[in-house]
């Protein structure tokens, strides 16, 4: 009788999930992103009047949270352009990134001009990760950060999970207008690793990483495949490849986001003590 009655919850869960999922649509993703994005501007347009803190910014500060998964989300480091003192980060926690953005916009005007390019399923999950890719959504986003008479645009990725209709990650990369996003290559590598294809997707983590050497995801997948011999096969001597595969993993702890630079620090520790 126990085992019918767990048997029958179970499945009761794992429909009320698999409604969830059906529920969640590439405009609900769309439209998270977009809020995520408004709260933010209303915010900074409050402060550049006011020149400090209010009830209402504080509202929109809990608002801006509430979209996200933790407050430990990292953030793209666009404050490196107004503020000397984060110019060697590549990426910033959420709340930190909150009030450095505050900080600039109390001294100049500060806006964020925002356009939503396109909303898809995330592939890369079936390439290097266990989770199912269906729950993801990517919302790509361009973005024009202005501070007083500086600007700059960027590329933003909006990583949202279905389920729970959080914002699990943003990044980014400095857009030029020019040529392709690093983005649009890393996808399209790991479309092909998901099927196998590991010389292309190799070529085309090499490619992504010409675009942009800082780029720390790139970095961590190039060292992953390197070491597994993945579309490199005949590539690399044997002591070269091991200070291939270093290199990258040390360019992944400097720029990669938290949770992959504390999984490149756990390979690299993995591999200087004997792993290779």
């Amino acid at each position: 009788m126990k085992r019918i009655y767990l048997h029958t919850i179970c499945t009761l869960i794992l429909t009320m999930l698999a409604i969830q999922t059906m529920a969640f649509s590439e405009n609900d993703a769309k439209n998270i992103a977009k809020s995520f994005y408004s709260n933010l501007n209303k915010m900074m347009d409050i402060i550049n009047l006011e020149r400090c803190q209010t009830d209402e910014t504080i509202s929109l500060q809990n608002s801006i949270t509430n979209l996200c998964s933790d407050n430990d989300i990292c953030m793209p480091n666009e404050i490196g352009l107004f503020n000397q003192d984060f110019t060697n980060q590549s990426f910033v926690p959420l709340l930190p990134y909150i009030t450095q953005m505050t900080n600039c916009a109390i001294k100049q005007k500060v806006a964020f001009d925002v356009t939503i390019d396109k909303v898809e399923a995330l592939e890369e999950a079936k390439a290097f990760k266990k989770e199912d890719s269906k729950n993801f959504y990517e919302v790509y986003v361009t973005k024009k950060v202005k501070f007083g008479s500086l600007a700059k645009q960027y590329h933003d990725i909006v990583r949202i999970h279905s389920l729970t209709s959080k914002i699990v990650s943003i990044e980014n990369e400095l857009g030029g207008g020019q040529g392709e996003s690093i983005f649009a290559i890393r996808s399209r590598a790991a479309k092909m690793y998901s099927q196998k294809r590991y010389y292309e997707a190799y070529n085309e983590y090499l490619k992504a990483f010409d675009l942009n050497p800082k780029d720390g995801d790139t970095n961590y997948r190039l060292a992953l495949m390197t070491y597994f011999k993945q579309g490199c096969k005949d590539k690399y001597r044997s002591s070269e490849r091991k200070k291939k595969i270093l290199f990258y993993l040390e360019n992944a702890e400097k720029y990669a986001d938290w949770k992959t630079k504390d999984n490149a620090k756990n390979f690299h520790y993995y591999l200087t003590n004997g792993g290779v």
